[in-house]
């Protein structure tokens, strides 16, 4: 039973020296994608119009790693965006923080403002109550008198 060993042409000629019996037979190789994997298998049972060189092969996989490659950088550029995005969403609520802080700092301080001069009417008023004298009213004189 004679033993075929195949190979491509640059292993052929260290075949030779070697002295192995090699033998050239065409085979149809196919790529296939798995998971971003270019997997590349022997296909012999395809026919000659489905045929594909290893060099137009070779060609093919680098167009597919290219392609696989910008759509990675897009994907990546889209992301870095959306990081952005988040980033200044971030910088508009910390403003609005930071702005809700000092209104309601002004609030304290304006409501400091009014009660302090709550206070300082009330004690002029007390004030002004212990200088005036009580006087009764003529007519309840009047009443009084009979």
């Amino acid at each position: 039973m004679d033993r075929h060993i195949l190979s491509y042409k640059p292993h052929l000629e260290k075949m030779e020296e070697l002295g192995i019996q090699s033998k050239v037979v065409e085979s149809i190789i196919e790529i296939r994608e798995d998971s971003g994997e270019f997997n590349i298998t022997d296909t012999s049972c395809q026919t000659e119009e489905t045929f594909i060189t290893f060099r137009e092969l070779k060609a093919e996989v680098n167009i597919m790693k290219g392609s696989h490659q910008a759509e990675l950088n897009r994907f990546g550029d889209y992301i870095a965006r959306l990081e952005k995005r988040l980033k200044m969403k971030e910088e508009e609520v910390k403003s609005a923080e930071r702005k809700l802080r000092k209104n309601e700092e002004g609030s304290r301080k304006q409501l400091k403002e009014k009660d302090d001069l709550i206070r300082t009417l009330e004690r002029k008023l007390r004030h002004k109550d212990n200088e005036v004298e009580v006087r009764p009213h003529p007519k309840v004189l009047r009443d009084t008198k009979v």
